[in-house]
């Protein structure tokens, strides 16, 4: 009984969770809802190649690592729809550089290109590629969250080509925009926005009329809780969700470490550095000695922070980890099976 009554207790905050989004859109019989998500997405351009999705079939995700000179791409979901186009779908919820990301896109942009013709093909047998990316950040200050890139000559409206397509979609803009910060209501957004915020949605209400006005969207909802109650699934779900902890963790530990123990040596490798120097410097010149303190010092001073740091790091990204799924309403016992930590653990987590 207890083991149901967890199950049932069981909730989908983060539909972006790359294990959920993938068992939702790139699932075999899912297709209408990928179709609906980008064709939600297409129908907002009306300049440059009209796009509409009629049929689609799921790609396999990684491109041979021997083909890349080793470096292995594992896009998050790739598919191939009716007039030949394929798509790539990535999602990415940690912070980057906007620059890293375009990098990235170009990058899988010109694998995927790659693939349409064989050696001795005809060039014309090129496939066109749609790059769809949802980032959790900004790409820059302009106050469209919906963006389409493609290849045009220089200040005019001509575009060089149709096989290049990159649609971003920058949530944090999105937020500003969406229906928790307007008057509208669920009936008066238009689906790509219906999607959204059914994907970022926390609001139970919001959730609520979301499946009483979207027949589509309340089939994604009744597909969620079978996925829940899917033991195998809900491991896998809590996986993804440490992962992304771990590394927001992480990352913030590192930058607030590497800060931390660039100040402490700095200071450290400044006194000691002054110290030597001045002993030093009676005999081999002050100048000298400084320097030499100063760079020894710094160097000390570092990896001692950096040990200390590496200590309490650990601990510290355990009990974050903790409050994290707390804060994404997964229960006790699924917290202790995810992160093998302790009822201790998990009141000390509460506690701070």
């Amino acid at each position: 009984m207890g083991d149901q009554n967890n199950k049932n207790e069981r909730r989908i905050l983060n539909r972006l969770n790359d294990a959920f989004f993938k068992n939702l859109f790139g699932r075999p019989g899912h297709e209408k809802y990928l179709i609906s998500l980008l064709n939600s997405m297409f129908e907002s351009f009306h300049q440059g190649r009209r796009i509409v999705i009629q049929t689609l079939s799921y790609l396999n995700r990684e491109i041979d690592p021997i083909t890349d000179n080793g470096k292995a791409c594992r896009m998050d979901l790739m598919a191939q729809i009716d007039d030949g186009s394929i798509i790539d779908i990535e999602i990415q919820l940690l912070n980057s550089s906007s620059n890293t990301i375009r990098k990235r896109t170009l990058y899988y942009f010109s694998k995927l290109y790659e693939r349409g013709i064989k050696t001795g093909d005809d060039y014309v047998n090129l496939r066109p590629c749609i790059m769809v990316n949802i980032v959790n950040f900004k790409l820059d200050e302009d106050e469209e969250f919906l963006s389409r890139y493609q290849l045009r000559k220089y200040n005019h409206d001509r575009i060089l080509n149709d096989d290049i397509d990159f649609f971003f979609i920058e949530l944090p803009k999105w937020r500003k925009i969406s229906i928790e910060n307007s008057s509208k209501s669920i009936k008066e957004i238009n689906r790509l926005n219906r999607w959204l915020t059914y994907l970022t949605g926390s609001d139970p209400k919001l959730i609520a009329e979301l499946k009483e006005n979207d027949p589509l969207i309340k089939e994604a909802i009744m597909f969620e809780k079978k996925y829940t109650m899917d033991d195998a699934s809900w491991y896998e779900y809590l996986m993804r969700e440490k992962a992304y902890l771990d590394q927001n963790s992480l990352e913030n530990w590192a930058k607030r470490e590497i800060a931390e123990g660039r100040a402490k040596g700095h200071a450290e490798g400044h006194a000691e550095g002054h110290a030597e120097g001045l002993a030093e410097g009676l005999a081999e010149g002050r100048a000298e000695g400084r320097a030499e303190g100063l760079v020894e010092g710094r160097a000390e001073g570092r990896a001692e922070g950096l040990a200390e740091g590496l200590a309490k790091g650990a601990q510290k990204t355990l009990l974050q980890n903790i409050k994290g799924l707390l804060k994404f309403g997964i229960d006790e016992c699924s917290i202790k099976k995810a992160l093998n930590c302790t009822d201790e653990q998990i009141r000390e987590a509460k506690a701070n």
